[in-house]
């Protein structure tokens, strides 16, 4: 009888790798996640007494206005609508409006709360946007008997908020105020519901639902900004989960594993890049669309460059500041511009308006060059397109500014930004029928194209180290999700069962988790209780707007679309910071290591 030894069995090699793995995974989130939310959260750093009161409403707020654009879509199915004869594809369900109602008598108390101890012009902002909005809801004058009278409190807390605002102009927060403005605002607004239920209301008239769109239609340019911000968000996402997953590649990945997964990574994109060529819409993308995405292409690497060229250059600012919080300052970028876009389209709006109601008083059209075809004339997509081209020029000034002072990537952010803010000039050239002069289909193809062509340069010329193989793996992801960053809008969308809002909607939730710091602190005119209200204020407003494009689904041409203004920041900023970060891991691969 013979004896052998026994196998020796490793039960610890499975748990140990599969721990690994949970590392690995663990710090891919802490890094993509969780580290922006701690360092962009809202902070109560020795707050004035009363103002976390004010930030637990605010978020309150926030979360009603999450809930009803959640319940849109099955409330339209399952609630009764308020129908406008006049727009009946924007029905909105009838309950939900109390929701709003909600929403907005809180807003307009934040805004207020906030204005009294901030500069002039937001003293006076603040007081406009409050006397509009309770003139709107609360002076109508419908009611019969004594509801007619309800309106005369209405007038005397118009009245008080101009004295409150007086009194109060110079003095420092107090916890009164924000409950003060809160029960007027309230009170004027529950004042002209009840003017209509003794008024028009049994009369089958719906005044709260007319309320509700004059408002939006005049102040809903105010969430533009927050809204164009909003769209950058995927695009802040993902340029820091590829970042992030190359920085942990590099830590941990030795050249047997390295080599392999970018040679996966690589056959991949080819594959998609071959995929998706062989559907392009021949109609949508045909010679003239490839060319002046060519032209772009080539604009945007000789703005960078320029850019590069004039920078002052800081080898530790440029490693450990700017392109780890790059995705971050996306974000800061694009609210600015925004607020440009804005106040560029505004003079426009105010003309059209005006021309709109000058025809109305001359049926007989006894001026003749005024009429509906100069309206249209002026408020043209070729005007448009010329107006963002001024907004473009203003901030490849700044970003000419900024390089000269040293922030060389936000510069290139910039910079970026401003070449395709000027794009859709190209659609006044013949023969360039491009919309927006620029198409992401051709840029994926391009990029992604150049960076294989890279990869097989540097293999074959026994250049392609463990430092460029990481780098050129986040390269190749980076440039595979140009064109599908709706990898988290379309879900958000399909839920909600209206994919217009799920960039919005997404973009808003992210900017208040990752991009309240600014509210921390402290600034010349404008102190920490007023910026914590004017936070909560931006974005319960944007929200207000998704939820009802959400619950409308038809927004009329008056108000803010948040789907269209999410998308084109997603368009502008977002392309930008992903054009941004290739520059950077191209330059990264000469120094044969990742930016930190």
């Amino acid at each position: 009888m013979t004896t052998g030894t026994a196998p020796v069995s490793r039960p610890g090699l499975r748990p140990r790798l599969r721990d690994r793995i949970m590392v690995v995974l663990r710090s891919f989130v802490i890094m993509v996640i969780v580290e922006p939310i701690l360092e962009g959260r809202l902070r109560n750093r020795s707050w004035p007494y009363g103002l976390a009161g004010v930030a637990v409403v605010g978020s309150g707020l926030y979360v009603l206005g999450l809930i009803t654009t959640v319940l849109a879509a099955t409330s339209r199915t399952a609630l009764p609508l308020s129908v406008d004869p006049s727009l009946p594809a924007s029905a909105l369900p009838r309950p939900l409006l109390g929701l709003i109602m909600v929403m907005l008598i809180g807003i307009v108390a934040l805004v207020q709360s906030a204005g009294l101890h901030g500069p002039w012009w937001l003293r006076l902002l603040s007081l406009a946007v409050t006397e509009i909005v309770i003139g709107i809801w609360g002076l109508h004058v419908t009611g019969f008997g004594p509801a007619r009278l309800l309106f005369v409190p209405v007038v005397l807390i118009m009245i008080g908020m101009l004295v409150l605002v007086i009194i109060r102009a110079g003095r420092s927060y107090a916890w009164w105020e924000f409950p003060l403005v809160l029960v007027l605002v309230g009170a004027a607004i529950i004042s002209g519901v009840l003017q209509d239920s003794f008024g028009v209301a049994p009369l089958g008239f719906d005044l709260a639902r007319t309320s509700l769109l004059e408002t939006l239609s005049l102040l809903g340019v105010l969430a533009v900004p927050a809204l164009f911000a909003a769209g950058t968000a995927v695009a802040e996402l993902t340029v820091r989960a590829s970042v992030s997953a190359g920085k942990l590649l590099q830590r941990i990945a030795g050249r047997r594993v390295l080599y392999p997964i970018l040679g996966v990574v690589a056959a991949a994109r080819l594959a998609k890049l071959v995929y998706d060529f062989s559907r392009w819409d021949r109609v949508e993308i045909a010679a003239p669309t490839i060319i002046s995405s060519v032209v772009v292409m080539i604009a945007l690497a000789a703005a960078l460059l320029m850019i590069d060229r004039i920078a002052v250059h800081d080898r530790q600012r440029d490693d450990h500041e700017e392109l780890a919080d790059l995705s971050e300052h996306a974000s800061r970028t694009a609210f600015p511009i925004g607020v440009g876009l804005v106040a560029v389209q505004l003079p426009l709006t105010i003309a059209v308006f005006g021309l709109t109601i000058v025809i109305a008083l001359d049926p007989q059209g006894r001026i003749g060059w005024l009429n509906t075809a100069l309206i249209a004339r002026i408020s043209s997509p070729d005007v448009v397109r010329a107006l963002r081209a001024v907004v473009g020029a203003v901030v490849l000034a700044v970003a000419i500014r900024s390089a000269r002072r040293g922030n060389r990537r936000i510069a290139m952010l910039l910079g970026a930004t401003a070449i395709l803010l000027g794009a859709g000039l190209l659609a006044l050239v013949p023969g360039l029928g491009q919309e927006d002069g620029f198409n992401l289909s051709v840029f994926d193809l391009v990029a992604g194209a150049g960076i294989l062509i890279t990869i097989i340069a540097l293999a074959v010329a026994r250049r392609l180290t463990r430092e460029r193989a990481a780098v050129l793996t986040v390269a190749v992801v980076l440039s595979g999700l140009v064109a599908s960053r709706d990898f988290i809008s379309d879900p958000v969308g399909a839920v909600l069962g209206y994919s217009g809002v799920g960039l919005a909607l997404f973009g808003l939730t992210w900017d208040l988790l990752t991009g309240s710091a600014w509210a921390n602190t402290a600034g010349r005119r404008i102190g920490i209780p007023s910026r914590v209200m004017l936070l909560f204020a931006n974005s319960v407003f944007g929200l207000l707007v998704v939820a009802f494009g959400a619950m409308a689904r038809v927004v009329p041409a008056a108000i803010p679309d948040s789907g269209q203004w999410a998308s084109l920041g997603d368009w502008l900023v977002g392309t930008a910071l992903v054009a941004t970060v290739l520059a950077a891991l191209i330059e990264a691969l000469r120094d044969g290591r990742l930016p930190r």
